[in-house]
């Protein structure tokens, strides 16, 4: 089932595992790195949005304020996820298997070993090299994940997206 769906349950992580979840009825998904004991690094919008009202929510599992994460985060699996189902990206699938897959749950492109795919996260968490701001289309979560995992920032779902959503010129 791992190989339609690419669900996996939790025991399976493994650090340097780029990992994903649907959100609003799958219409997006939120891709990160699993970096061992129960840590994602992962990178949400850098823009703030209104939090007037914005009451704070304190993880019980990893104590970060669930609400403002902005820009590359470290949190735990759970905040992660927020209550959805965990899968994992797959690395070097065959051309069939990429055409016939889901925007952003695969890439033919092989991947960097774990220790390089962790260095590069954790020196993005912890400021040594930028990831900029965020954009939906060029800089968003996917593009970090799949950077951390190979060095090139693509955003398979964001690159379907812009397809689909492109005027017709006729």
């Amino acid at each position: 089932m791992e190989y339609i769906t690419n669900k996996i349950d939790r025991e399976s992580l493994k650090p340097g595992d780029h990992i994903y979840a649907y959100r609003k009825l799958h219409s997006y998904s939120h891709h990160g790195i699993f970096i061992g004991g129960d840590r994602v690094i992962h990178y949400n919008k850098t823009q703030e949005g209104n939090t007037s009202k914005r009451v704070k929510q304190y993880c019980k599992n990893c104590g970060i304020d669930e609400n403002p994460l902005r820009g590359v985060v470290n949190s735990c699996v759970d905040c992660f996820l927020k209550r959805h189902t965990l899968r994992r990206f797959q690395y070097a699938v065959g051309k069939g298997r990429y055409l016939l897959s889901w925007p952003g749950t695969c890439t033919t492109d092989p991947a960097e070993q774990p220790g390089v795919t962790i260095r590069r996260a954790n020196d993005l968490f912890n400021n040594k090299v930028g990831f900029g701001d965020y954009n939906l289309f060029e800089n968003n979560c996917e593009a970090f994940a799949v950077f951390c995992k190979t060095g090139n920032r693509v955003s398979h779902q964001a690159y379907s997206a812009k397809f689909w959503t492109k005027p017709s010129s006729s």
